[in-house]
């Protein structure tokens, strides 16, 4: 998420304008370190997933919002500009990140027990 939002969202005539240069590329990386910080302070429970989720669901929001955005623009400005102007690869890289972020929170939460959970399975089961 972070290297999407540093790459180009936007490229005119051979020069670029990154994700940082607008409020959503800051957004994208607010996201992916909050997401990332929860994540790693909570980890031990099982509902820690729900941060990656969110924080990729929102950042995906953001990254859709912008592309459509930039596509409205490039569109509005006319032919020569349509012809100009293309959406940078940083902004397909932020969206397919805040995407795979959402999906791992999700798989977190339904594939990885909480350390108690796992504790209590093992105590459960017979010795060998």
């Amino acid at each position: 998420m972070g290297a999407g939002a540093l790459g180009p969202w936007v490229t005119a005539l051979g020069v670029s304008a990154s994700g940082l240069g607008r409020a959503g590329g800051w957004a994208v990386v607010g996201a992916a370190v909050l997401g990332a910080l929860l994540l790693v302070l909570t980890r031990a429970n099982r509902g820690a997933g729900l941060f990656p989720l969110v924080a990729g669901l929102a950042g995906t929001a953001v990254a859709v919002h912008e592309r459509s955005h930039l596509t409205l623009a490039v569109h509005g400005a006319g032919e020569l500009a349509h012809s100009a102007v293309r959406i940078g690869w940083g902004l397909d890289l932020a969206l397919a990140a805040t995407i795979s972020f959402a999906v791992s929170g999700a798989v977190w939460l339904v594939a990885v027990p909480s350390e108690q959970r796992a504790r209590e399975d093992s105590n459960l089961r017979p010795a060998d």
